[in-house]
């Protein structure tokens, strides 16, 4: 039920690959070890897709995860957004610490129907207080998240695995073309 296209070492699903699930359409291309996810890829789904870093088939490190009405850049720890991260919804935008895939700790919000951003404080996804503090120098201190430097990083990978994938699958279809006229493949 699921397609593999891609490198193996050794018997094992290891390199670059692309893996499509043929019962629900969800696909995966990047890096791969031992049947797991792990390193750099692509996984779209029919919510959405996410981009970023993989460890053990979980979301880790950073990434984007883009679904129908909500987009999230920023960390991610088994599968959760945890550490710093940008939230962006048709009705808010949220920039801030998350733990255990919830918004907690410092942050700034900025709801559709306010024209200014609020410097605030959630424990587990619960909005604790709205704090005095500075949103401008609050978002100099998260400075670290460049969504324009990931953004060409991630296109520059992404185009990079599907040229390798795509070269792959070209050099098998040469090779059982030239199995089908008996002539010997090494």
């Amino acid at each position: 039920d699921t397609l593999y296209e891609g490198d193996f070492q050794d018997d094992q699903k290891i390199g670059i690959c692309r893996l499509t699930s043929m019962l629900t359409g969800t696909q995966y291309i990047g890096d791969m070890y031992i049947y797991k996810k792990t390193g750099f890829g692509r996984f779209e789904d029919k919510d959405g897709y996410y981009i970023g870093g993989w460890k053990d088939d979980k979301k880790e490190g950073l990434g984007f995860r883009k679904e129908k009405d909500r987009i999230y850049f920023g960390f991610w720890r088994e599968n959760q957004r945890e550490g710093i991260g940008y939230e962006f919804g048709p009705d808010y935008s949220y920039r801030g610490e998350f733990l255990s895939d919830k918004p907690h700790g410092r942050g700034i919000i900025k709801t559709a129907n306010s024209t200014a951003s609020r410097c605030v404080m959630f424990t587990m996804g619960n909005l604790l207080r709205v704090t005095q503090d500075d949103p401008d120098q609050f978002l100099k201190n998260m400075d670290q998240l460049d969504f324009q430097l990931f953004s060409k990083y991630i296109k520059d990978k992404i185009k990079k695995l599907e040229l390798y994938i795509e070269r792959e699958k070209e050099e098998l279809e040469r090779r059982f073309s030239l199995l089908e006229f008996g002539v010997i493949v090494v």
